[in-house]
């Protein structure tokens, strides 16, 4: 495999773990409750069961912060593998590394919106900070499952050599 592709596989790994969720009948409507959060239903008042999945969406966040870093460091050297390669020849794209930084910049802005939508469908009422929540916390698993994989695959990558 030329090593420009790399990174173009990488994204396909991830972009695989997004589909192979919805094509295995998981369900991924809008407003979908992750079961992480459900240990947070029987807390009252209300406040602290938002508080509650606030938590636990944190935690799934600063994961993907932790595997987003990972996934930079494989791209990283990934980077120096296929300068090597070249040997002097300039390449046609950005490194895999910002590749890797752009992509993750467009999920959280992605996040953002999405989750700002789910919240939004509470009309004002006191389930938008439930349903931001729980959109942060299902969206954050979903992308720690696909950085687990891209960074699997970038491993193996350079083990196949």
């Amino acid at each position: 495999m030329a090593p420009r592709s790399v990174f173009v596989v990488m994204s396909a790994v991830v972009a695989w773990a997004s589909v192979t969720s919805c094509s295995k009948g998981e369900n991924t409507s809008v407003r979908q409750t992750d079961p992480n959060s459900k240990q947070c239903d029987e807390v009252t008042p209300h406040a602290a069961e938002i508080a509650c999945k606030e938590n636990l969406a944190g935690k799934a966040e600063a994961e993907v912060g932790d595997l987003s870093a990972q996934y930079f460091e494989e791209a990283r050297r990934l980077d120096v593998e296929f300068r090597r390669e070249l040997r002097g020849e300039t390449p046609q794209s950005d490194s895999f590394e910002a590749q890797a930084r752009d992509s993750h910049e467009a999920w959280t802005k992605y996040v953002k919106r999405q989750c700002q939508f789910e919240e939004g469908t509470s009309f004002g009422g006191s389930g938008g900070g439930d349903f931001g929540a729980e959109c942060r916390l299902r969206l954050s698993k979903q992308r720690a499952g696909e950085l687990h994989q891209a960074i699997e695959f970038a491993k193996w990558q350079s083990v196949r050599k």
